[in-house]
């Protein structure tokens, strides 16, 4: 019955949001049951608070975060307020919006664009927005202002690779957001050198990369950087030279998390990103868990 309903509406374009609170699970151990419990409940009310304020609906809450609907493109507005807002609560969250037609039906969405905005907040950062290229040519001033491209993404269930743009907060001394990527950073400072140097420091060892080259980090006695530890991976993430930068990649199951020196923290799940500066790589656990293996980075 609902699929011959289904059948019958008509393909609508709409802005979609997906939120969510980042490291839930983490909350709980580290919280105990209520106190995350609250939180995380306040967290999701706030947000849905900000799609409201912004014109759009909730369609469903997901237990730590929403999916959320927009007859425009207030998807990204109602994104920026959110990362603000909840900072200001001492919570971080990473958020999605997409644009594309969808099917409504029984105050649900339906469609291909409600798989495409769950697939890109799976991408998104600590306090990122990420938002689609269909939507960003629809946004306001003051979003494209804010966004930067970032290389295209390949996703599952999509032919061709994503073109995304990137609002990453800094936090309260940045209050219109208007900040640059990692990447764009990297590729902004270190413009005219030509050759690099890689150091990272694990267990009273040292490595050193200088130029092109290679390291992989895992528990597998393969790797060039071994963790003996139950929460790594056997190949937790590779580093690797791409000129005229050294890019990290996560290929981990708990993920790897950038803590650079000056910055906001950046984790990474699958994915990859630009390392500059200097910092701390946490492997297989949250920085603020306890005993958390971390190797120290510095690029020059």
């Amino acid at each position: 019955m609902q699929s011959a309903d289904l059948d019958s509406q008509i393909l609508t374009p709409r802005s979609l949001l997906v939120a969510d609170i980042v490291s839930s699970t983490a909350l709980y151990e580290r919280l105990g049951d209520k106190e995350a419990k609250a939180l995380i409940g306040g967290g999701v009310e706030l947000m849905s608070v900000c799609v409201q304020a912004a014109g759009g609906r909730v369609i469903k809450t997901l237990g730590d975060g929403v999916l959320a609907c927009f007859t425009g493109a207030d998807a990204a507005e109602a994104a920026l307020e959110m990362v603000a807002r909840m900072r200001d609560e001492s919570t971080v969250i990473r958020v999605a919006a997409h644009w594309g037609e969808v099917i409504e039906s029984h105050g649900d969405v339906f469609g291909d664009a409600v798989n495409t905005v769950a697939r890109i907040a799976a991408l998104a950062r600590e306090n990122e927005v990420l938002i689609s290229e269909a939507l960003f040519a629809q946004a306001s001033p003051r979003v494209r202002r804010a966004a930067r491209s970032v290389p295209a993404v390949a996703v599952k269930g999509k032919r061709d690779p994503l073109q995304l743009y990137s609002i990453l907060d800094h936090g309260p001394d940045d209050p219109t957001m208007t900040v640059t990527t990692m990447h764009e950073v990297a590729s902004e400072e270190r413009r005219s050198t030509t050759t690099r140097t890689l150091k990272l420091a694990a267990e009273d060892r040292v490595y050193e990369l200088k130029g092109a080259g290679a390291l992989k980090i895992g528990r597998s006695l393969d790797c060039d950087v071994l963790i003996t530890d139950g929460n790594v991976s056997r190949t937790h993430a590779k580093i690797l030279y791409r000129h005229p930068e050294y890019l990290i990649a996560d290929t981990s199951m708990n993920g790897t998390y950038i803590v650079p020196e000056n910055g906001p923290s950046v984790h990474l799940n699958r994915r990859e990103t630009v390392l500059f500066g200097r910092g701390r790589l946490y492997v297989g656990h949250h920085p603020e868990m306890p005993n958390a293996t971390w190797i120290d980075f510095e690029v020059s």
